[in-house]
């Protein structure tokens, strides 16, 4: 109950809706009203409560005429009691709930906004779309420049040609080979004292030769700028089409995310909070008009007449949502493109094969979700061995985004999902994402009604489950999971990505058993892994998150239901307690653990600023403000080398390797104030930092107790202080300057 405050006002004596005052008399009344107010429990039964209450209250004026006459010090103490109850705890609950909706209202509007907030990030010159269009348009502006090179080549080639052909016209006839004379030598010397045919071709044959270089070299001018424009529009169209799949399938998700939350908001919680806020207000009338009455029969006020009530106290005002984003797929059709980008249809393709092992024939379900649902196969048939399930020439325009296959009879089915994303040319095993024994591709997988075909691949799904498959590497955020290779690391695990069921628990991992290979990767960023063993028999491993691809991958951080927070680079996972001893970080009892990738830094790290280029040393032997600075020249020592460690909630610890100093900000000063380091005592608030990712690699440093940011200033007035101690501290206002970025490098 929410008012459990004078259960035991008036022991003994009997409660009723409303009580004959003749035979209860005024105390009874009085306390029956205290125990309803005490014992109603949220908005409605308050509200009967009140309005049971007022009867009482209206009884006891009605046939008392004088309550005053009739009532003890006691009673009036029960009275006053009634009015307390109404204006605190009745009152209380309804404050609270007030402001529950008002919070409600603020964060279903923020929710629609933020859907417009990402979409319009997404799009901005610094989003992930931006850039693809900033570089599409890079690609269409090369592509214009050498169009021009190919137009003047061409036009070149054209004049060249012309000249050319113009000369060949203009060669005059051959003048002929006079025929050979007798052989007697007047003859003879007539015959080779000059020949008008070899003057004619020495003078035609280097005009010819001269003239045709001209065009050759203008031709081959104009086949390397076809070739080079060419090559350039591949690019620019491979570019372009993978551009628009991203840009349409953003607007598919921002159409979605908006509507969705449009509609939470004004089909379920403005009509929600609008009928509680008028139950409160009628409540907020009923409980002023019983402080009211209560109040006359106690001689505090004159007038029995209750004055006119002040609702305000628990009226909303309800947001307005903000007008739908613009998501601009009129880009795709600007007049820059030029030529017309073709990006074909039929792009990203399906092919299912049944194997040609053993009992590999069976039945089996295909359902295909891109831009639509779709049945492809719905298990009425047995597919033989070899059998083409899903033929490889099975495209769409659109990325498939997942496909979920099932076995609706006993007869397994066995063989492989693959997926294409270039019309077909190639194709990739899908990967397993749900439902299945593991996380892992579909190079060969069994799927079946019971389990007696578990023999039949590694991959397993099994029991008449719908397993989810979706492509590799399908984005940029990866996940992999892998058993360790030690004793007992073999054990359960439930794995659960951003709330959806990966892994249900039921297997047993083996040592160095791959859980959820690294290929399995996803296009928005993983918010959060949860981990549980739902047996007795305790698996270790390895939780790790990559944001490039897998080119890289890190530990995931247990944020919940661990012993500590940590890094999941070797983490315990285990339904009771006698796994405690296979790693440092413990997920022990059953208990459902909670892991996000936290941004890591280079260890060791030196923390350089972005304008000034000093970087920051915190030196031995000193402590406090004293021998805390930046330097920008010289080499790199020991003390400029920095380890940047999670705390936990997104916080940081920045301490020195060379002196163990802990980096601080004090509240209540500012600039070059109160900024220090210290190696001893406890870590206090001032000493945890957020990092503050600003683009281009640079970082700003606020301190999470006071929000001072740090800075390293460029020649401190004038005194070319580029080295030391001077220039360097932390503001809590004004703009984030320059001189407040840094960068974090490896050391």
């Amino acid at each position: 109950m929410l008012f459990p405050l004078v259960a035991a006002l008036a022991p003994g004596l009997a409660t009723g809706m409303r009580p004959d005052v003749q035979r209860g008399g005024v105390h009874a009344s009085i306390a029956s009203a205290a125990r309803l107010l005490s014992d109603a429990s949220g908005a409605q039964e308050s509200r009967r409560a009140l309005q049971v209450v007022s009867g009482i209250v209206e009884t006891i004026m009605a046939e008392t005429n004088n309550a005053t006459e009739h009532m003890s010090d006691d009673d009036a103490a029960l009275f006053r009691s009634v009015i307390d109850l109404v204006e605190t705890s009745i009152y209380a609950s309804m404050d609270s709930a007030h402001v529950a909706d008002k919070q409600a209202l603020s964060a279903g509007a923020a929710a629609v906004e933020q859907c417009n907030a990402k979409i319009a990030a997404r799009q901005s010159p610094n989003g992930d779309l931006g850039k693809l269009h900033q570089s599409v348009k890079d690609d269409q502006s090369e592509l214009d420049r050498l169009k021009g090179v190919v137009d003047d080549e061409t036009s070149n080639n054209a004049s060249a040609w012309d000249t050319f052909d113009s000369h060949m016209q203009m060669i005059s006839e051959s003048p002929g080979c006079p025929a050979f004379p007798s052989k007697t030598m007047p003859t003879l010397d007539v015959y080779f004292e000059k020949s008008d045919y070899v003057v004619w071709f020495t003078t035609q044959s280097k005009a010819y030769t001269d003239a045709k270089v001209l065009w050759t070299t203008a031709d081959a001018a104009l086949t390397a700028a076809v070739e080079d424009y060419n090559v350039q529009k591949a690019i620019r169209d491979t570019q372009y089409c993978d551009w628009k799949n991203e840009l349409e399938a953003a607007c598919e998700a921002f159409e979605k995310c908006f509507t969705e939350k449009s509609d939470e908001f004004n089909k379920q919680l403005v009509p929600r909070v609008q009928s509680d806020m008028e139950s409160r207000i009628e409540n907020f009338k009923a409980g002023e008009t019983i402080v009211h009455l209560i109040k006359f029969l106690l001689a505090d006020v004159k007038d029995h007449e209750v004055p006119p009530i002040v609702t305000s106290r628990y009226e909303l005002d309800f947001p307005t949502l903000p007008p739908k984003a613009e998501c601009d797929l009129g880009v795709l059709a600007s007049s820059m493109w030029v030529p017309v980008v073709d990006c074909g249809s039929g792009q990203y393709c399906l092919r299912i094969v049944t194997g040609t092992g053993g009992a590999n024939d069976g039945h089996l379900t295909v359902v295909v979700e891109g831009s639509e649902v779709q049945t492809l196969v719905d298990g009425s048939a047995i597919f033989g061995k070899g059998d083409v399930v899903v033929a490889g020439d099975t495209c769409y325009d659109k990325p498939i985004r997942e496909v979920r296959v099932k076995n609706p009879g006993n007869n397994a089915w066995t063989g492989t999902i693959e997926y294409s994303s270039d019309e077909g040319s190639s194709f990739q095993p899908m990967y397993c994402i749900g439902g299945c024994n593991s996380v892992g591709p579909a190079d060969k997988i069994v799927v079946d009604g019971n389990t007696d075909g578990h023999n039949q691949a590694d991959l397993e799904c099994l029991s008449g489950k719908t397993c989810r498959l979706m492509p590799q590497a399908s984005g940029p955020h990866c996940l992999r999971i892998v058993t360790g290779t030690s004793s007992a690391n073999d054990g359960h695990l439930r794995v659960l990505v951003d709330g959806s069921e990966f892994l249900d628990g039921h297997k047993i991992f083996g040592k160095g058993d791959v859980v959820v290979a690294g290929g399995t990767c996803l296009q928005e960023p993983i918010q959060e892994v949860s981990v549980q063993n739902p047996g007795t028999n305790a698996w270790t491993g390895s939780v790790e998150y990559s944001s490039d691809a897998g080119l890289s991958f890190r530990p995931m951080y247990c944020v919940g239901g661990c012993n500590s927070f940590g890094p999941a680079g070797k983490i315990v996972v285990d339904g009771n307690t006698d796994g405690h001893d296979q790693a440092d970080l413990e997920c022990l009892s059953g208990k459902t653990c909670r892991l996000k990738a936290i941004r890591t830094f280079p260890s060791p790290a030196v923390i350089k600023n972005v304008h000034s280029k000093r970087r920051l040393f915190a030196q031995s032997g000193k402590s406090g403000e004293s021998g805390v600075g930046a330097m920008r020249d010289g080499p790199i020592h020991a003390d400029q080398k920095w380890s940047i460690e999670p705390v936990g909630d997104g916080l940081y610890k920045v301490q020195n390797v060379h002196s163990n100093r802990r980096l601080y900000a004090q509240v209540n000063k500012n600039g070059e104030t109160g900024v220090g380091a210290v190696s001893t005592g406890d870590f206090f608030e001032d000493q945890k930092w957020y990092i503050e990712d600003v683009g281009g690699g640079r970082n700003v440093f606020r301190n999470v107790h006071n929000a001072r940011r740090l800075f390293a200033q460029d020649d401190k007035d004038g005194t070319q202080s580029f080295n030391g101690e001077r220039g360097v501290g932390a503001m809590n206002s004004g703009t984030v300057w320059a001189d407040q970025k840094w960068f974090v490098e490896a050391a």
